[in-house]
């Protein structure tokens, strides 16, 4: 068996849609599940793309699969977010009303092809972090994959705000910070 590696890496959403377009980017392999996230947490992770937030990696297999001996990749986490990046580049749904004061604010029920110019690159060129598998047997795929969703616990609502009152904490502590050094 082939020594197991991961390499570290990032690959903007206009890649991944053209390695998926020419064969190189395998979606689904037949351990993913189908397309789940309703519109709305589709919207808010459009959103935290285009306002910047950072965003869980994506995983993927490298595997010379084909005849030529040509490379591919196939998505081991990640199908998800993918697919709606896809779905709203086609204006399969539009965006929600953030709160705060994110890029986003204002625009509400918008789609893609609705957007500025300067927002439509920004959603273009957000590079995820990809973390690109190689010498993994297919029950090693199955068994990391089972465990990056064993143990997914949603926040209750009073948890989120919990988390929310914590982050301003934390920013306000690094601004009074900054300030003191100024």
């Amino acid at each position: 068996m082939p020594e197991r590696k991961i390499r570290l890496t990032t690959k903007d959403f206009a890649t991944l849609l053209q390695m998926e377009k020419s064969g190189e980017l395998k979606l689904k392999p037949e351990f993913q599940r189908e397309a789940v996230r309703p519109k709305a947490t589709k919207a808010n992770f459009v959103e935290s793309i285009l306002n910047g937030r950072p965003i869980r990696p994506i995983y993927l297999l490298r595997r010379a699969r084909t005849k030529a001996g040509r490379t591919q990749l196939y998505v081991i986490d990640g199908q998800q977010r993918i697919r709606a990046l896809s779905e709203f580049w086609h204006d399969g749904f539009g965006l929600m009303e953030p709160g705060g004061s994110s890029v986003t604010k204002g625009y509400k029920g918008k789609r893609y092809s609705h957007l500025p110019a300067q927002m439509q690159r920004k959603f273009w060129s957000f590079k995820f972090i990809v973390l690109e598998l190689s010498g993994y047997s297919e029950s090693d795929l199955r068994d990391v994959f089972a465990l990056m969703h064993k143990h997914i616990v949603l926040l209750s609502k009073q948890g989120l705000r919990h988390v929310q009152m914590l982050s301003s904490k934390i920013l306000l502590s690094a601004s009074q910070s900054a300030h003191r050094r100024l």
